[in-house]
């Protein structure tokens, strides 16, 4: 772990400095003195009493929670043919925005050279054009992936505050219990300046099973992020993907899915084509599948008139 990051890092129940004791990081408040292990290089930073998750799940599974992001060296040799099974499937999402997480952290790092960045929800993602424009970027999960620097559940971030320049949180909203919680605590470890960028899903089905718990509009995202003045926001899925994932998750009533997947996910590709063609309407923002914004701290939090008043889709 760099020096940097273990200077931020901080006890995730009571927000006091941690410090490394042996194996494990130890929280420097005597009233708390909370232990976390490290697990498969990783500190596990997890505050239990307001989490889904454990350090025991750690433990038992190997860092596998919400997905198993495992590499295939370490995975049993079935779970390795599932995986290149399913790596052939056809894909059901892609992105029509017009904006992506790397044309927001090109934004970042023309106006705040050598800026840290803090990705929340990182899964397998890869920010891998990042280090042309200098930026820092440290990768965070309640899973153990190939690329997170530690375990952390959004509601709690271990880190100190007003330590990083911008948070990217990808498809995070969804699997979270409080939203607003988690935007409180982004908002605490970015800078009074600090960036955010944000997608969420509107019109899709449950992914991730247990662990899928919200749907936003585009203006419910937006107010999600009011203390945030908008550089930028709009559509990330298209409403083609929408009915694509509708009609998918339909089959899986009436059929033995498993079966069907790849005839039916080639035959469903047309409505993602549609998307691309044709892209963004003003329709499109009460069908997409998924909204980003793009917003900067600091500025005139969002009033509910405004908020009003910045709908953009075509209903009366």
């Amino acid at each position: 772990m760099d020096a940097f990051l273990s200077s931020v890092l901080a006890c995730p129940a009571c927000k006091q400095p941690l410090r490394a004791d042996g194996d494990d990081w130890v929280c420097t408040e005597a009233s708390c003195a909370a232990r976390y292990p490290v697990i498969n290089g990783r500190p596990i930073l997890i505050n239990e009493d307001n989490s889904l998750f454990s350090i025991d799940d750690y433990r038992r599974a190997k860092g596998v929670t919400t997905m198993d992001l495992r590499p295939n060296s370490v995975i049993p040799i079935k779970d390795r043919l599932k995986r290149a099974i399913r790596s052939l499937i056809p894909a059901k999402s892609v992105s029509i925005t017009d904006f992506s997480a790397q044309d927001a952290l090109k934004y970042i790092g023309e106006r705040k050279p050598c800026a840290r960045v803090l990705v929340i929800g990182a899964g397998d993602a890869a920010y891998g054009t990042a280090e042309q424009h200098g930026l820092k970027i440290v990768y965070t999960d309640v899973a153990l992936g190939p690329l997170t620097s530690l375990v952390a559940d959004a509601h709690d971030l271990p880190i100190s505050g007003s330590s990083f320049d911008a948070a990217i949180a990808v498809a995070v909203m969804e699997h979270v219990l409080d939203p607003p919680r988690v935007v409180q605590e982004i908002t605490r470890v970015l800078k009074p300046d600090g960036i955010v960028y944000s997608v969420a899903p509107f019109m899709q089905q449950v992914h991730m099973g247990r662990y899928d718990f919200q749907r936003f509009s585009e203006r419910a995202h937006r107010w999600l992020w009011r203390e945030y003045s908008e550089i930028n926001s709009g559509v990330a899925n298209g409403s083609g993907m929408a009915a694509f994932w509708a009609l998918e998750y339909f089959s899986r009533q009436y059929t033995l899915f498993k079966v069907i997947t790849v005839p039916l996910r080639i035959l469903l590709q047309p409505l993602l084509w549609i998307d691309r063609l044709f892209g963004i309407r003003k329709s499109t923002f009460d069908s997409a599948s998924a909204f980003y914004f793009f917003g900067e701290r600091g500025r005139k939090e969002l009033g509910m008139k405004e908020l009003i008043e910045g709908y953009r889709g075509a209903q009366s």
